[in-house]
This record gives C-alpha cells, structure tokens and sequence, in this order.
C-alpha cells in the first residue's frame, strides 16, 4: 500500500525531531563518553595497565593512544566528534621527541536508536551506546598494542546496539 503525505510527513518530522535531540545532547554524551574512557585507569590485561592522562584526555595503553577530540566553536550546536588512535613510538636518543602516529580514526556521529542516544561510527558503520564505545576504544588499544609487538593480533569484532 502506498504511503500517504500524512504519513510521509509525520515519518520525516519524528526523524527530524530524534535528529535535532540527538545533536543537543551530543556534547553532553560526548563529557560521558570521556568519563568513560578515564574509568579505565588503572584496569589491566596482558600484564599491562591502562593510564588515563587528565592533561591531554587520553586512555594509554602501552604504546598506543586513544584520544577523545571534539572540535567547534562555543555556542555552535554542531560539532566535530571523534576519536583518533596513535600509536606512540619512543624516541630514539634523549634529545628526540616520540612520534605520534596516527592508526585510524573514528568519526562520530550522534543519533537516537529505539529511543536512546547512540554514537554512530562512520568508519565502520556501526552505533554504541557511550558505555559501549568506551569499551570498543580500549579493546582496539590492546588491538594496535599487539599488532605492534610482533604478537598475534585479536581481530575486531563490532557488534551493532
């Protein structure tokens, strides 16, 4: 059966209206996502530790970084939400500084899913909840830690909210 414009329009403005929540309650989801992150201080796998470093807002583990960025101007809605991953490699004589390098990143993208608010990945096409993109970041930092030491990496396993 065809649809109607009543239906049409009452369909376009429910998506419009989860959309304009969604982006007003981004950059308070995105304070959470962070606080997320820094509860995984001191939790440890591996023999290693994670480290949450207040100064820079960034979950460490061994040589690899997750970094919460979030770009815009003050009293603009939208912003620039994402999460970049670098792995960290330490100089190689005292007077160098260590190299950052950029492992991938990922944007986000808010939106509302069965009525609650949820970080979309553009990268890999998937929405988590806040606690579960938390949880997705420190598990791709064990990810590049053992890619990068010459260890059988875990391969990636997103599961959709």
């Amino acid at each position: 059966m065809r649809e109607t414009f009543a239906e049409f329009k009452a369909k376009v403005e429910d998506e419009q209206a989860k959309q304009d929540l969604a982006i007003a309650e981004a950059p308070k989801q995105f304070e959470a996502l962070v606080r997320l992150l820094a509860e995984f201080n001191g939790e440890d796998t591996l023999g290693r530790t994670f480290q949450w470093q207040r100064g820079r807002q960034s979950l460490i583990f061994e040589n690899g970084w997750a970094v919460p960025i979030q770009k815009g101007h003050p009293g603009y809605e939208v912003r620039e939400q994402k999460i970049r991953f670098w792995l960290v490699s330490p100089p190689e004589t005292p007077d160098e500084q260590p190299v950052f390098e950029t492992q991938m990143e990922w944007s986000l993208s808010p939106e509302i899913q069965d009525g609650h608010f949820a970080w979309r990945v553009a990268e890999i096409q998937l929405a988590f909840t806040p606690e579960e993109l938390a949880e997705e970041a420190a598990k791709n930092l064990v990810r590049i830690h053992l890619e990068h030491s010459n260890t059988v990496a875990l391969r990636p396993r997103f599961e959709p909210i």
